[in-house]
Order: C-alpha cells, then structure tokens, then sequence
C-alpha cells in the first residue's frame, strides 16, 4: 500500500527530527495499519512515541492518547501548554486544546477559520509551511 502522508510531513518529520525535538504520532488509525506506512517512508525510528487507536480504550476525542504521549516523554501536565499538536481536523484541533496543548492546525480538510474556531493558535496549508513556527520556536 502507498499512502500519501499529509502535505510535506516527510520534511517535517526529518527536520524536526534533526534538530532533536522529540515527537510522538497519536492516530485513531489502528497501528497495523500507521506503522507500515511510517515504516515504508522510512520514518518509523523518528519517532519517541507511537499511539494508536487499538492501543487505548478511549481514542479521539478523549485528550488521553495525547496526554499519553506527553507522559511517555515524561512532559508534567504544567508544561502541556508548550507541546505543539499538529491537526488537520476541528475535531483534532478541539482534543489537542482539551488536553491543554498548543492546537496548530494544517489546511488540507478544512479552512484556517474553522479550525481557529476550534482552538488553533496558528493555521499553515500544509506541514513544510509550520517549520516555520518550529524553528521560531527553537530560536
């Protein structure tokens, strides 16, 4: 199977990567299905964390898979705020702000509008583009 990942998440992850950010993948997808595909784009070691919707008992909405991640990097709830959840969902961007995370919201399903109405502090077209936030960030 050769799944498109979301625009530019390839550059993203990679650079992120790079500048040794850690970074986690929270999917409502089951993991037989997301880790093939991380693992077929050669992006699988990138990542600290992998969370699927078969390894919880409650996916998305409920923030736990988020939280979840944080705990693995052993991020304490006060620092929440600081993580930068990447979604391209309202429904995303709405779990992110529940598990009092940084929403940043990706274009590519819905408009920058509707996913600020959720709770996105920033809105980029696609995943390249939000480099920039991140390297503002590292700055």
């Amino acid at each position: 199977i050769s799944v498109p990942l979301l625009g530019k998440a390839d550059e993203f992850i990679k650079v992120v990567h790079s500048l040794g950010i850690p970074i986690c993948v929270a999917s409502n997808s089951r993991s037989a299905y997301v880790r093939p595909i991380l693992s077929q784009k050669g992006l699988l070691s990138s990542f600290q964390f992998i969370i699927c919707g078969d390894d919880v008992a409650l996916p998305k909405p409920d923030p736990a898979m988020f939280r979840r991640c944080a705990q693995h990097l052993n991020i304490k709830q006060h620092e929440f705020p600081k993580i930068f959840v990447f979604e391209d969902s309202s429904f995303g961007i709405k779990t992110a702000t529940d598990a009092g995370m940084t929403a940043i919201g990706i274009t590519s399903h819905e408009s920058a509008n509707v996913l600020i109405s959720h709770g996105a502090t920033h809105t980029y077209p696609d995943l390249g583009k939000a480099l920039l936030l991140v390297h503002d960030r590292t700055q």
